[in-house]
């Protein structure tokens, strides 16, 4: 409201990535400066204003912070549907800085009972490749979320490699980081209507994306990282 008139703003969502970024930082802008003028209105003393701005500006630094780091996509391989019974055989996590794949992390788990045929053909993980070059999986859980740290964690259906992932950590004393989390296919549920089911391969298929190889952690991870950048731009 300016001078008792109340102004209607409509705001259109750019559809691309960087006119998204470009709208942001407009209304980080008008943000700013009401803030200012609040607490510059506030009936306290000078030292408290203070305090309080500068309280704003350290959790904005810590945003700013979070969002260089950009994200991380995480993919498991595993001997089973069921974390209750079943084991991870190979833990892969890309981090994305700037729309780019920045690191790299891929391991193997050494297994304790028996890799299926059926699984080894689905994954191409066979019991003398997780034994020879499998590590313990406290040595590989504990690398993994030092690797994902803070950063906020994306996944085709998530849910599924967390289960496991907790369960797993929890089994050789590690803690989780409470971390945000990204559900491709929850996105791509909320944002498209006309495929027939909303596995990986289908969302793939629908953008295409080229795929040279799936069902090993990393190739899903960048597969999962190319559909979520093509939800995000719809």
């Amino acid at each position: 409201m300016t001078g008792g008139v109340f102004i209607e703003v409509i705001v259109y969502l750019p559809h691309s990535t960087q006119g998204q970024v470009e709208l942001s930082k407009r209304i980080a802008v008008v943000h700013a400066q009401i803030i200012y003028t609040y607490i510059s209105r506030l009936d306290c003393p000078t030292d408290q204003k203070i305090a309080i701005l500068n309280m704003i500006q350290s959790s904005i630094r810590d945003d700013i912070k979070k969002e260089k780091e950009g994200y991380v996509v995480i993919d498991i391989e595993t001997t089973g549907l069921d974390c209750e019974r079943d084991e991870i055989l190979e833990v892969g996590a890309i981090r994305i800085r700037n729309h780019e794949v920045a690191e790299k992390f891929i391991e193997l788990i050494r297994p304790k009972g028996e890799i299926s045929k059926e699984i080894s053909a689905l994954n191409g993980i066979t019991q003398e490749m997780a034994l020879k070059e499998g590590k313990e999986r406290a040595e590989v859980l504990k690398r993994f979320w030092e690797f994902v740290g803070e950063s906020p964690m994306v996944g085709h259906n998530l849910s599924f490699d967390r289960a496991f992932l907790e369960k797993g950590s929890a089994e050789v004393g590690i803690a989780v980081p409470r971390v945000a989390c990204r559900d491709t296919l929850l996105l791509a549920r909320r944002r498209i209507r006309d495929v027939p089911d909303y596995r990986l391969n289908t969302l793939a298929n629908y953008f295409g994306i080229q795929i040279s190889e799936r069902h090993r952690a990393l190739a899903d991870c960048l597969v999962t990282f190319y559909v979520y950048e093509k939800l995000n731009e719809l």
